[in-house]
């Protein structure tokens, strides 16, 4: 588990193929100088091509970019500087049902696609760093374009994303669009409408697994769909919220924060790293840290830059249990006066400043002499805070936050199908349905605390038995604050239980049965779940 060290003066400022793996092979060739080339190939085939071997394709895209680095658990791609010309680019080889072939060419550093090759040609974008040129595609009769690969530039020469279709079709047209252009005969315009197909299919669905969910419904519906603005907002805004992630105080943006929308247009403002948003990345450019102040000192993270830069820490609420926020009592900021919970974040919480506290990514707060956790015996505004054995029960569950609004989600899992309340024999259950943005029972709130609660009744939580036994049901009870009821959203896309170790499954990998337990993880798809935002 990982941790962060801080002395609590809490102002809170700164407390693949078509039926199976995708192929993957090396390049080995050498440079101009000599150097040898260490290039690896990634294949994907429209034929046949599914969910399942579209989304190993681009887990097989994400395992080549990343550093081996995580930040918050979400894998962060190499340092620009430390990468060697032989190793800069990944080659993503492309074939489709007329039986065409293309190589993309991408920057390992940023994902960006900087050429591609199709037969004894090649073409380059006016952007493409200097290494591409010099090692990519050698006897190739190459092309530069006189446009750069960002999306200002290709949507002025084409069309805008929120008017392309995006799907199995869509691709298997762009590969034949790719491998027949001629600069000699058509316009580069002509261009710009697959480049944009394929930089939303592939690394922008690498990046987001809001994407690769969206584009792998179409794949299943056999149809297309447009982007929306959610999805337009994540690809406008993955560097800004790569930089934040890997530069907050645990958990907490400096200063600054990141504004996104749902698939409606309407905006919300993101501040720290919440579970949703580490289970939706796939992967971050690497970014700088910045220095934490001596009252902040990390014990993660610590390992992949040297490179850090000094900025002031943030002030920001602490949200627990119920949404309710840690606050100074009567307002009195004396030492020994005692911090309770209430509805309203306008007062900061300062404790002694000699007390070093551990904030785990879990969302525990420990102290480590007693290794007591933070907790709140009653969810009521005005309990007051105490130590307690940590048993990971969402009564000690907290997030530094200035957004006390809980995240309102559909949760999508096995086959596409969404997770839905429901009553059978006068027990409440959840199971999972066909995905119907209509049905309130589908709704769920995720909040602060670590619970997750029907968007419809807050005062209820999805629960385990206190048996804590694998295969155990999962069910909808009165939230008490348990350890039943407390949840953590995985980057690997589990649901899991701190207190027994298990994760949400679905029986048998069976929705029919409308069961689900928990059970000791496996990596199998019953086992995967990502929350997705509503229209408002």
């Amino acid at each position: 588990m990982k941790v962060l060290v801080i002395a609590a003066t809490w102002v809170w400022s700164a407390m693949v193929g078509a039926a199976g793996n995708p192929n993957t092979c090396p390049v080995s060739r050498q440079d101009g100088f000599g150097r040898a080339l260490r290039y690896t190939v990634v294949n994907f085939t429209t034929v046949g091509a599914t969910r399942e071997s579209y989304s190993e394709f681009l887990q097989a895209i994400r395992g080549h970019l990343t550093s081996g680095n995580l930040s918050h658990e979400i894998p962060v791609m190499r340092n620009r500087s430390t990468v060697p010309d032989p190793e800069r680019f990944l080659l993503v080889e492309l074939s489709n049902w007329q039986g065409l072939s293309i190589t993309l060419a991408m920057d390992v550093t940023n994902a960006y696609l900087v050429a591609y090759r199709a037969s004894d040609r090649s073409y380059f974008f006016h952007d493409a760093p200097r290494p591409a040129s010099s090692n990519l595609f050698p006897g190739t009769e190459r092309h530069n374009f006189s446009f750069d690969s960002n999306y200002i530039n290709l949507e002025r020469r084409g069309v805008h994303r929120m008017a392309i279709d995006l799907g199995m079709s869509a691709f298997d047209e762009a590969i034949t669009t790719f491998y027949y252009w001629r600069s000699r005969i058509n316009t580069e315009d002509t261009l710009a409408r697959s480049f944009l197909v394929f930089i939303q299919m592939i690394p922008e669905a690498a990046r987001f697994r809001y994407i690769e969910q969206s584009v792998g419904r179409s794949i299943v519906d056999r149809s297309t769909s447009l982007p929306n603005q959610a999805m337009l907002s994540l690809e406008n805004n993955w560097g800004a919220l790569s930089s934040a992630i890997q530069q907050s105080n645990h958990g907490v943006f400096n200063n600054t924060t990141v504004q996104l929308r749902r698939p409606d247009g309407t905006f919300f403002n993101v501040d720290s790293v919440t579970r949703s948003l580490i289970s939706n990345l796939g992967i971050l450019v690497f970014a700088r840290r910045n220095a934490r102040s001596s009252r902040f000192r990390s014990s993660i993270d610590a390992d992949y830059d040297n490179n850090i830069c000094p900025e002031t820490e943030p002030t920001i609420r602490i949200s627990g249990r119920n949404g309710l926020c840690a606050d100074v009592k009567y307002g009195a900021y004396d030492d020994g006066n005692p911090i309770q919970l209430w509805q309203y974040c306008d007062k900061a919480v300062e404790m002694d400043a000699n007390v070093l506290w551990e904030v785990h990514e879990d969302g525990s707060i420990i102290d480590p002499r007693s290794k007591l956790a933070l907790s709140t015996y009653s969810g009521n505004t005005g309990s007051n805070l105490t130590m307690a054995t940590n048993k990971y029960a969402s009564s000690q569950g907290w997030l530094a936050s200035n957004n006390r609004t809980p995240f309102v989600t559909f949760i999508v899992g096995f086959k596409d199908l969404c997770l839905v309340q429901g009553n059978r024999k006068a027990l409440w259950l959840v199971w999972l349905a066909e995905c119907d943005s209509d049905r309130i029972e589908q709704q769920w709130a995720l909040y602060a605390d670590g619970s997750i609660r029907p968007q419809q009744d807050q005062n209820m939580c999805i629960s385990c038995n206190t048996y804590n036994q694998q295969g155990s049901i999962v069910f909808i009870f009165y939230c008490t604050g348990s350890s039943q009821q407390r949840w953590m959203f995985k980057n690997d896309g589990t649901i899991l239980n701190l207190f027994n170790g298990l994760v949400m499954d679905v029986k048998r990998s069976d929705p029919n049965l409308e069961e689900i337990i928990i059970w000791p993880s496996t990596g199998n798809l019953n086992q995967k779940w990502l929350p997705l935002p509503f229209d408002t």
